[in-house]
């Protein structure tokens, strides 16, 4: 459909691309962009032809297909917000709540792209190591286990220092660089110490003005 509203002409072929490999594409391309499957379920082989079995949304397990070294294709914002979750021990903003996790994905994505631009290659390596543990079938819990084996990695014991800014990131909106200069994450009222520490932003309030004249009520605990 795409070559015909184009113009365009081409080899189009019937076949499952997920597992043949009908162009000889395998190893050509450093990188190919398209659509996520639009499935709930993981594809995985068996015999000569593909079966379906449950499994997380927002991967696709390919088990034998040598386009995926690693079997599991994840979505790298999802695998940041899983990462940070591990990092900090914000579970339910981050991964077990959807509508707080929906909420904080624009956030993460904005936290992974100024991480990126800080730490480029320590970024990268250290989101790969946690990606390749956490893409293993079957998908292991986001727990102090799985923390503990990014921990032993060599990626991790190379790159704490992003490990450490992304803790940084999500509970102060701000993380220091390998020179120890600040950078802004750009959500400073959306920052988790907040909340912790039961109070609202330096500077920044909900309330009307003058409301610090007048007794707080006080939260049950």
């Amino acid at each position: 459909m795409n070559l015909a509203v184009r113009g365009l002409a081409g080899d189009v072929k019937e076949a499952n691309t997920y597992y043949d490999d009908i162009h000889g594409a395998v190893g050509t391309f450093d990188l190919v962009m398209a659509n996520r499957p639009s499935m709930s379920t993981a594809l995985t082989t068996s015999g000569s032809g593909p079966t379906l079995e449950g499994a997380d949304t927002r991967s696709v397990v390919l088990r034998t297909n040598p386009h995926h070294r690693r079997g599991v294709c994840m979505d790298e914002n999802v695998a940041f917000m899983e990462l940070s979750a591990l990092l900090t021990g914000l579970y339910d903003p981050l991964v077990n709540d959807p509508e707080a996790r929906n909420l904080n994905a624009p956030i993460a994505t904005e936290y992974a792209r100024r991480l990126r631009g800080t730490f480029n290659e320590k970024f990268s390596a250290l989101l790969g190591a946690y990606t390749a543990l956490a893409t293993e079938n079957p998908k292991p819990p986001i727990d102090d286990a799985l923390l503990d084996q990014l921990r032993a990695t060599q990626e991790f014991k190379d790159n704490d220092i992003v490990a450490k800014q992304i803790v940084n990131v999500w509970y102060f909106s701000q993380f220091n660089d390998e020179a120890g200069t600040v950078r802004d994450g750009g959500f400073y009222e959306r920052g988790y110490v907040w909340p912790l520490i039961r109070s609202h932003p330096i500077g920044f309030s909900t309330e009307l003005s003058g409301y610090w004249a007048h007794e707080p009520v006080i939260q049950p605990a």
